[in-house]
């Protein structure tokens, strides 16, 4: 063997080495995001039912402390209405003692009754009104803790929101993609806006080289293009699916199975190597604005 044959036998080698290493790379990245967006599922389902719990404790939190309020509330009235009492017990006192002093000539035993007496129930008023202010102190905790509990509960209700108008949002475009596809479905093999498939129609020009078209809609493995029989599109015509934004990306081919003079309906066909449909991430499918040519090689 020359030495030109074994430099291109060495050259053969370090490409079926780099070949393999991309192999394994592409399978392991497949790998890693297949386990990421599980982890990602899995992570936002454990965040909605925290959430959901979360707010099923601040509601029952807030019912306990209005509860206590109340409570506090009619408690507080029992003591206002107490300390009244005592203070006309204490007015009425203070006149007996008034009266008292003025016999206390008479009576001396008498007048250290009542003074005892007295002493007693400023001691009881001056108990009174230390459980007033701290009935009081007690009233304005709990007018704090329900602030707080009402600022957690409108937070939960935001995020609640936020999530119930995400949902709708995907809900609605999971509706039109459905009737898309239904619509295709019912048509056999679908219509898409320029009107209905024609099968006495299958026929016209040969497809010629260079031939563009845009995607117009993608679902289940059908696509619709925006070329048809009066473009050369014709049933059993395999054209390619390339997207051009993000750098450009090859996409696979497309198999025209029902033409119109204006549209065309195609089955995608992944390229060689690529997992089945139901398994290619949704970023290597066919959407709207993707083109669709006829290659010249």
């Amino acid at each position: 063997m020359t030495w030109f044959g074994k430099i291109l036998a060495f050259m053969v080698l370090v490409l079926a080495l780099a070949w393999v290493w991309l192999t394994a790379t592409v399978f392991v990245t497949r790998t890693n995001w297949k386990k990421n967006a599980t982890d990602y599922e899995v992570a936002l389902k454990e965040v909605r039912e925290t959430r959901a719990k979360e707010y099923d404790d601040a509601q029952a939190r807030i019912a306990e402390l209005s509860k206590q309020l109340e409570a506090e509330r009619v408690q507080s009235t029992f003591s206002a209405n107490q300390v009244a009492a005592w203070r006309i017990v204490t007015d009425v006192n203070g006149r007996d003692h008034t009266t008292l002093v003025k016999g206390i000539a008479d009576s001396d035993t008498g007048t250290i009754k009542l003074q005892a007496s007295n002493a007693a129930m400023l001691a009881e008023l001056d108990a009174v009104r230390k459980r007033s202010g701290s009935l009081e102190d007690d009233r304005k905790d709990l007018m704090v803790s329900l602030e707080k509990a009402r600022n957690e509960r409108s937070s939960a209700l935001s995020a609640e929101s936020q999530a119930r108008a995400r949902e709708e949002e995907l809900a609605r475009r999971l509706d039109s993609v459905n009737s898309q596809l239904a619509e295709i479905k019912a048509n056999g093999g679908g219509s898409y806006g320029g009107g209905g498939l024609n099968p006495d129609r299958r026929t016209g020009p040969e497809t010629l080289e260079g031939t563009r078209a845009t995607v117009e809609a993608y679902s289940d493995g059908l696509v619709v293009i925006s070329l048809g029989l009066d473009a050369g599109v014709t049933p059993g015509a395999t054209l390619e699916v390339s997207r051009l934004d993000g750098g450009g990306k090859y996409l696979g081919t497309i198999t025209v199975t029902e033409a119109t003079p204006k549209k065309a309906v195609a089955r995608f066909n992944p390229p060689f190597g690529k997992p089945p449909l139901t398994r290619i991430s949704p970023d290597d499918l066919p959407r709207a604005g993707d083109r669709v040519s006829k290659g010249t090689r």
